[in-house]
């Protein structure tokens, strides 16, 4: 296994959020497993890809003492998407096959976030 960091936005998990203008996201990484085998006498190579990094739109969320701090989306929605599809068309060009999940704990978030997933 082997995670490389995206140098485009990075800084310390509880203050860095969101997405840039520009769609790249706070805290990016990609963690490539390549794994090989040996079947019929041939060696056989694959590779699994997972990026992971924060929300793709413009949000932050001011770090306190509570369990889920709250979480404050930009106000301006054509804004955001049209980050999200910078985001998206950026991923698009480096990976063929992608797949979305979120892991957003919509118990301690407020405001908009079921709006966008």
């Amino acid at each position: 296994m082997v995670t490389r960091r995206d140098r485009r936005r990075q800084g310390k998990r509880w203050i860095i959020r969101g997405a840039d203008l520009d769609g790249n996201t706070a805290n990016t990484a990609e963690t490539e497993m390549i794994i090989q085998t040996e079947h019929g006498g041939k060696r056989h190579t694959f590779s699994y890809v997972q990026l992971r990094g924060s929300m793709p739109f413009l949000w932050k969320q001011n770090p306190d003492m509570k369990w889920s701090p709250k979480v404050v989306i930009g106000a301006n929605d054509k804004l955001n998407c049209d980050v999200m599809k910078k985001n998206y068309d950026d991923i698009h060009k480096s990976y063929e096959n992608c797949g979305l999940i979120n892991l957003i704990d919509k118990k301690g978030s407020q405001g908009r976030l079921g709006e966008y997933f």
